[in-house]
């Protein structure tokens, strides 16, 4: 869907807690955040009706699946759930997320490398040495981070195949370092600095 529920993350002023994820409807952000909750719930169960898989993806930290309506769907139509760690642009560490689905390939997703292919890749990537962002100072004087082209090489999706991806009119190489994905930037991709 795309659709980004951050309402259910906020626990301070809206009084969310585990044990009351609907928090406190004197709060109009509170009541969009379960409205905006509610629509996904009707979404989810039309796909599952004409027979499509969904996924359902937050942060670890957030609230959205201990919202009553939403967790009794997922437990009617008998989806699965999956923490992992994906990759998150100019982040220095993999995200935590929970995964909530009906897809047959999502319990592969819960296989995580072994140290020892983990630190397989850490060699790589300091043998790339990749630069994941430029940072420079704009025309008014404002400091911007941008993409580097090679930034997608950064994000590492645990046990995923990733494919071959557009940027900029040119394609990516899929390449294999000992069953861990990794996807290296085509050698005629030139180097752009803004």
């Amino acid at each position: 869907l795309g659709q980004k529920i951050p309402m259910l993350r906020s626990r301070g002023s809206t009084r969310r807690h585990f044990l009351r994820p609907q928090g406190w409807d004197g709060y109009r952000s509170t009541r969009e955040g379960n409205r905006l909750a509610r629509r996904l719930c009707y979404l989810l169960e039309l796909a599952y009706r004409k027979g499509c898989y969904y996924i359902v993806e937050q942060p670890v930290s957030s609230l959205l699946f201990c919202y009553k309506p939403l967790r009794r769907l997922l437990k009617r139509h008998g989806a699965i759930r999956v923490t992992c760690a994906l990759g998150a642009y100019h982040a220095p560490t993999l995200k935590q997320v929970i995964l909530w689905g009906t897809a047959p390939f999502l319990s592969d997703l819960a296989l995580q490398p072994s140290p020892f292919k983990r630190s397989q890749l850490r060699k790589v990537r300091s043998f790339l040495k990749l630069e994941t962002t430029k940072v420079y100072i704009d025309g008014k004087g404002r400091k911007r981070c941008v993409r580097a082209p090679c930034a997608v090489c950064a994000l590492v999706y645990p046990n995923c195949q990733n494919t071959a991806r557009p940027f900029k009119g040119k394609m990516f190489n899929f390449t294999l370092f000992r069953d861990i994905p990794i996807i290296l930037p085509a050698r005629d991709v030139p180097k752009k600095t803004p």
